[in-house]
């Protein structure tokens, strides 16, 4: 591969690891820059990780909790937990991370521009969206996240399922001993005055630290490419629709994608081929089953949604381990 000049659009989680890995294996001869509007980095979400491809991370992610405990609702019923031996999630400071991946961009002579840029209107050889759901065309939903002090209604994760606007409430652990409260639904724009509600109901002296919201993709990975513009991860539609883990799969993906370009495929080769390597396309599978579920579960009435989540014990331990649904 010649020397080219990179734009990375999108210094989250997908365009630094896409950087990191072509950095590390072409060096001097590719020259490349990130843009980003938020520095220090900022996006909230539930943190999490699955304690799966751990050795797919450039830089180790900070660890903040170890998650064995579950607890699944629907209503605020508890319908199933789960208590594994081992941790099958990771809570990260993602904030921490994603610094610390923008800080090893730039030891090997990338560059880092605060700057909220779009990729059409970029001239380089070859131009990397990495936006995550904030790129053009996607289908996305609002989410609200809050972190709180007070005290836990269970230890380990809360997933409490709403039928009525097909979404569903998270509390998880978060840094510092504090909670990370989230709610994200298809049919609820404004997603703040149902966290400020569900965190009132279930966390006991609770005092909200901050509250902000963002957007998720909902949609199956797909090839995104316009001349030298090509989406990577998110942007890319990796993102589990039925659990919101994207951060793995993005990762998985912006890797497969830079490690071609540095074995010498041409940016459209390298591209396709990134879509058909493993783990990616039992991952693209998966999404694309998720999809048509939450699409499905979208049309059918409240009780038959309501009947339908409490199959989802059947199934637990692999949607909680692997954020999977069995294949047909």
């Amino acid at each position: 591969m010649e020397k080219k000049d990179i734009a990375v659009i999108g210094g989250g989680p997908s365009g630094t690891s896409f950087s990191l890995v072509l950095l590390s294996r072409l060096g001097a001869d590719v020259g490349l820059r990130i843009y980003d509007g938020e520095c220090p980095y900022r996006k909230p979400c539930g943190e999490a990780l699955l304690n799966l491809n751990m050795e797919i991370y450039d830089v180790d992610p900070p660890i903040a909790e170890e998650i064995r405990d579950f607890h699944v609702a629907i209503g605020g019923e508890l319908i199933a937990e789960r208590h594994f031996s081992s941790p099958a999630w990771f809570i990260i400071d993602k904030q921490e991370w994603v610094e610390s991946m923008r800080a090893e961009v730039k030891k090997m002579g990338g560059r880092l521009i605060c700057s909220r840029v779009r990729p059409t209107k970029m001239i380089s050889s070859l131009v990397i969206d990495a936006r995550g759901p904030f790129a053009e065309g996607k289908r996305r939903i609002p989410i609200a996240r809050a972190i709180v002090e007070g005290k836990e209604p269970f230890s380990g994760v809360l997933m409490d399922f709403d039928p009525d606007n097909v979404g569903f409430y998270w509390i998880f652990p978060s840094k510092e001993k504090a909670l990370n409260v989230g709610y994200g639904s298809l049919n609820v724009k404004n997603p703040i005055p149902f966290v400020l509600s569900y965190t009132k109901r279930k966390v006991k002296d609770a005092k909200i630290r901050e509250i902000s919201t963002s957007v998720i993709s909902l949609e199956s990975p797909r090839p995104r490419h316009f001349h030298s513009i090509y989406a990577i991860g998110e942007a890319a539609g990796t993102v589990f629709p039925l659990t919101g883990e994207g951060i793995r799969p993005s990762v998985i993906h912006s890797r497969a994608f830079a490690i071609k370009l540095a074995e010498g495929f041409g940016a459209e080769e390298a591209y396709m081929e990134s879509f058909r390597s493993e783990p990616m396309k039992r991952m693209s599978r998966q999404m694309e089953l998720q999809e048509k579920a939450l699409s499905f579960y979208h049309k059918i009435p409240r009780y038959f949604k309501k009947k339908l989540i409490k199959t989802l014990p059947l199934f637990l331990d692999r949607y909680l381990r692997f954020g999977e649904l069995p294949l047909p």
